[in-house]
């Protein structure tokens, strides 16, 4: 823009004539209106960039919170499955046996993992949706319930059946 007002100055200093004279007072009006036009849409661009940092702002307090969310969810869930162990322990020392695990809503992968740490080594798997699928990769499947139930004691040669579906599903 002050290119075409350097211009429209140019043009009225270069010669006398009302014509140029005309020219360059009408375009150093042009040439105000457009400063103003620029002028304006700069502020709009700068209050729409406020308002988005603004978003990205509060987008990122949410992202902060829901991390924040699920590691308490996870250090919680930790905390049961070591009061389970500990609970079956000392059912086990008590009365012999070893007390099944509750493993709904975990992974499959993760509920065998809990079940060989209980010393549950005979595991079977089943599709419970009914739809006879092989659960080829543990860690897309989450575990219903088990046969026997959570709670029951067994002998670590008992077989568990872990009854399970697709994430998702």
């Amino acid at each position: 823009m002050p290119l075409v007002v350097a211009l429209a100055l140019a043009l009225g200093a270069c010669g006398d004539s009302d014509d140029q004279r005309s020219t360059a007072s009408s375009s150093g009006g042009e040439a105000q209106a457009l400063q103003e036009r620029v002028e304006k849409l700069e502020s709009e661009a700068e209050k729409r960039e406020a308002e988005a940092a603004r978003k990205l702002e509060a987008a990122e307090r949410k992202a902060r919170e829901a991390q924040r969310k699920a590691r308490k969810a996870k250090r919680e869930a930790k905390r049961r499955r070591a009061r389970e162990r500990e609970a079956a322990a000392q059912a086990e020392a008590e009365t012999g046996g070893i007390v099944v695990p509750d493993v709904t809503g975990l992974d499959h992968q993760a509920a065998q993992d809990v079940m060989q740490g209980e010393g549950l080594w005979l595991l079977d798997e089943v599709d419970c949706t009914g739809q006879d699928r092989m659960l080829l990769w543990d860690r897309n499947w989450e575990v219903v319930r088990t046969d026997p139930p959570a709670g029951t004691r067994v002998s670590e040669d008992d077989t568990i059946t872990l009854c399970s579906k697709k994430q998702g599903e």
